[in-house]
């Protein structure tokens, strides 16, 4: 890299010069210390030495060392000499006797003549066009080579060469592009033995950066029709290989003219390939649940689905298969149930399918269907609590509560014996109860779980989540029964105990909430709260927080204020309560409460910064602009020292049309933050709306002067916009 410092730029200097005077002539060591010593010779502009010295370096070694060699051509189409780079990489191959060296020094010579075309250069094949077919020709002949790695190695560097070219050229390079892909490529391909698909893949792409996506189709489409077939069983077919790019490009090359049929005819086969396998890779474009499905074929992707059922009805597998494809990847959810059902009714569903039927006729309301299908598969597998669970569920959807009592007793007997009667079992029946409105037993389930798991759990199951979702459930039962005492208590439960998972914690905040909009009477739950804190001394934050927000949200606003300062005094570092307690004044149209409780909040809060924003526009409102002034200098005081608070207050300034004071708090802004280009960029803004012309320059010619980080790249847009707005305005 590139020093800063003179003196210590010059000493590096020097002492990478005595290294490579030291060193022996013709040895690696110093052709290896040449070429360090060039790339930072060219580092420090000093261009024409270092290709000097590397050009002395490698005449003296004649050691096959590519990297040295990479670095002098290179430093040589910097400078617009490709001739001499062209001739000095002739020379090696003349002289070269290593065969992979050959290889790589044909390769250097083509990105040579690469550049070249980039830059207008002349080579001894000539310049632009002349270049271009001539390096062409060259390459297609060089690509010939029984040399597979190094055929590979070409392709790309002639697929290089179209895409520099062809922003010079673009009609002229994309016929000769055309070419090569489609009629060309195809028989190399035939002799390569290796890295078909990186070849296919970077073609592809070419034709589609260059020609257009139509193309780039056209040509993946093309090998897939061609490819071996015994590709697919080592995973490298086009369709495992390319399948996303082809669902991608597909919505791209509309319309697809006389592809469509041919692109359909390779997704089907693919569909009927996952169907018949029950194996799927890539279903980007017959899934309607990938952003590239292809909706408009949905017909023929059913129409597929059904060949396949015809072939293999009988299997109990292939059925399922099939019915989950048409169900889940078509949106086809009577067809997936009718099939199921059909082969239920001829006897060739097995356990899987019909749990699968089940689940499908559940997701559908269709409850009543199910029972007859769930009854004999309890009796085939009593001990499965999902298939009782669901039962349950069938019974109460279809209001048949004296089955769903009768089932749940016997369940409850079953599982009681035989040492069946574990946390699981709890769990599901408690769940079960409460989504089947049996919320008495589900209360009763949950008390025993939720103690059984914590006598079993480390730390009492606090913090792993299960625990927290037991109390939410129990809240949520207990809610049921409207008994908003206990579900409060459930739901703070849950909220201490709640897990890692940040939706889990939301879940369970959402959960106590719901229990109090759900309270069939607030104010006797209050009235009850209040009753407790006077007996025990201790008050409850959250409960009283979220109080306030129900009573919010139906519009008692001084209930919801009474609830909202008990839970300040009792938890005062609460940003959150402090928000909706002075949105709950707000409401009111209660300027002056809620800057009383702004006030308290700063207090509390002293280096927030906003706060006192906040609290100077507040008294504005009130044209108490000597308050309002107290509150916007306050925030300068808590922070002198930092660029964060002079920035806020120099924005304020200027909404306040107080443009020389703004001036100043960017000067402080630029000052603490030196090392970051801000407080400049916005003083010299600030300057130019005041038209301190000259100032301004000044300020510019400091943010030219300076590096800054890469993420200030918007810097010198920026610059460049003030300096015209200046010299516009100093002309008129």
């Amino acid at each position: 890299g590139r020093i800063a410092t003179p003196e210590l730029a010059a000493e590096r200097l020097r002492e990478l010069e005595i290294l490579h005077a030291r060193a022996a002539k013709g040895t690696e060591e110093r052709l290896h210390m040449a070429h360090k010593l060039a790339q930072t010779l060219w580092n420090y502009d000093k261009q024409d030495r270092a290709i000097d010295l590397l050009a002395d370096a490698l005449s003296e070694c004649q050691i096959q060392s590519n990297e040295p060699i990479d670095c002098f051509v290179g430093f040589l189409e910097n400078k617009g000499h490709f001739t001499r780079g062209e001739t000095f990489l002739k020379d090696r191959l003349t002289r070269s006797t290593n065969k992979l060296h050959k290889n790589w020094l044909t390769l250097r010579l083509y990105r040579t003549y690469e550049a070249a075309l980039n830059n207008n250069g002349q080579v001894s094949l000539g310049q632009g066009d002349t270049l271009y077919k001539a390096a062409h020709k060259a390459i297609l002949e060089d690509i010939r080579t029984e040399d597979h790695n190094h055929r590979c190695q070409l392709i790309d560097r002639l697929l290089s060469i179209y895409r520099t070219y062809d922003r010079k050229k673009p009609n002229y390079v994309d016929l000769d592009l055309m070419d090569f892909a489609f009629k060309r490529l195809p028989k190399i391909l035939q002799r390569q033995t290796n890295n078909q698909e990186s070849i296919i893949r970077n073609t592809a792409e070419t034709l589609k950066d260059l020609v257009g996506y139509r193309e780039g189709l056209a040509f993946l489409i093309e090998r897939l029709e061609n490819e071996p077939s015994w590709w697919r069983y080592q995973h490298r077919d086009g369709w495992n290989q390319y399948g996303w790019q082809l669902g991608q490009w597909r919505e791209n090359a509309k319309p697809l003219g006389d592809l469509e049929p041919r692109l359909l005819a390779i997704v089907t086969a693919e569909l009927r390939r996952d169907l018949e396998t029950r194996q799927q890779r890539n279903r980007v474009m017959y899934w309607q649940h990938h952003g590239h499905f292809w909706k408009e074929k949905t017909d023929d992707f059913a129409r597929a689905a059904e060949e396949v059922l015809a072939e293999r009805k009988d299997s109990s597998a292939a059925v399922t298969y099939i019915a989950e494809y048409l169900f889940e990847g078509l949106d086809r959810h009577d067809r997936a149930i009718a099939i199921l059902l059909d082969a239920h009714r001829r006897k060739v569903l097995d356990e899987n399918g019909q749990s699968r039927l089940v689940d499908f006729l559940h997701r559908r309301d269709r409850y009543g269907e199910s029972i007859a299908i769930l009854l004999p598969l309890i009796e085939l597998r009593p001990d499965n609590m999902r298939y009782r669970v669901q039962l349950m569920h069938a019974y109460f959807r279809t209001n048949q509560r004296e089955a769903l009592l009768d089932l749940l007793a016997k369940t409850d007997a079953y599982f009681h014996k035989e040492n069946r009667w574990n946390e699981n079992a709890m769990s599901e029946l408690g769940r079960s109860c409460l989504a089947n409105q049996l919320f008495e037993q589900s209360v009763e389930y949950y008390k025993e779980l939720i103690p059984l798991h914590q006598r079993t759990q480390p730390q009492r199951g606090i913090g792993n989540g299960t625990l927290s979702l037991y109390y939410m459930n129990l809240a949520r039962a207990y809610a049921g029964l409207k008994n908003t005492v206990e579900a409060v208590d459930a739901a703070g439960a849950a909220i201490v105990a709640w897990g890692p998972r940040h939706d889990r914690r939301q879940e369970a905040v959402n959960t106590l909430v719901d229990v109090l909009r759900g309270s069939p009477d607030l104010d006797a739950y209050v009235a009850e709260l209040d009753k407790s804190v006077e007996e025990t001394g201790m008050e409850n934050p959250i409960v009283r927080k979220h109080l306030g927000q129900v009573y919010m949200e139906r519009g008692k606003f001084e209930k919801a204020a009474a609830q909202l300062k008990l839970a300040v005094e009792s938890q005062p570092n609460d940003a959150g309560t402090y928000k909706k307690l002075i949105a709950c004044y707000d409401a009111k149209k209660d300027k002056t409460g809620a800057i009383a409780q702004l006030l308290q909040w700063v207090q509390l809060n002293r280096r927030d910064i906003e706060l006192y924003a906040d609290l100077g526009r507040r008294y504005t409102d009130l044209e108490k602009s000597k308050q309002a002034e107290r509150a916007y200098t306050s925030i300068v005081e808590m922070q002198p020292k930092e660029s964060e608070s002079h920035a806020r207050l120099a924005k304020i300034r200027q909404e306040q049309n107080r443009w020389p004071e703004a001036i100043e708090h960017w000067r402080q802004v630029a000052e603490i933050r030196g090392l970051e280009p801000t407080g400049l960029l916005n003083l010299a803004k600030a300057q130019v709306h005041l038209k301190q012309w000259n100032e301004a320059t000044e300020t510019l010619k400091k943010l030219k002067a300076r590096s800054w980080p890469n993420r200030f790249s918007n810097v010198p847009s920026e610059v460049q916009t003030l300096e015209q707005t200046i010299e516009h305005e100093r002309q008129r």
